[in-house]
């Protein structure tokens, strides 16, 4: 097996990241284009749910290796759909919920901020992990699951933008 301390050993990550990559950019491309179908809220509470249900068991069987290589490519490329494709409707939500005025304002500081936040998250998820004995998997399951829960609750708490007037 390509692995080395439990991960995959060069070039068998890349080959993972590439695909992984790709999956979210078809999760991008298939979440906008169901955002324009059945409304950017229901889209967004949808692909929020999924990965509230799959983040820690999916994060789990990465970690794990579970099925080999191939089990790896799968099961990222899946956790990279679900968590990743739900930003093919972020950025028309957003431009929708902010008058003209302020539009390029109210939307590059909540999308970006937003990613300046999460960022942060690798950072404190390997400390966490060095810290303590807990497992990586479980640690980065439950960041899944709190920036999801956030998303998740702003599409509850906003109203459906799809054809809406926008002023």
């Amino acid at each position: 097996m390509p692995f080395y301390h439990g991960f995959l050993q060069f070039p068998y990550f890349l080959y993972v990241v590439i695909v992984a990559i790709l999956v979210s950019l078809a999760g991008y491309l298939i979440s906008g284009a169901l955002s324009d179908l059945i409304g950017r809220r229901n889209t967004m509470i949808g692909f929020s749910i999924a990965a509230l249900v799959a983040a820690v068991p999916i994060a789990y069987l990465i970690m794990e290796r579970a099925y080999g290589f191939y089990g790896v490519l799968v099961t990222t490329s899946v956790l990279a759909f679900l968590t990743t494709g739900i930003y093919g409707v972020i950025p028309a939500y957003l431009s929708e919920k902010f008058s003209t005025d302020i539009r390029s304002t109210g939307v590059g500081f909540s999308f970006n901020g937003g990613f300046i936040i999460g960022n942060w998250s690798t950072a404190i998820l390997l400390l966490l992990t060095s810290m303590t004995s807990a497992a990586f998997y479980a640690y980065w399951g439950a960041f899944i699951v709190v920036g999801e829960l956030f998303i998740l609750a702003s599409a509850l708490m906003s109203p459906e933008t799809r054809g809406a007037e926008l002023g």
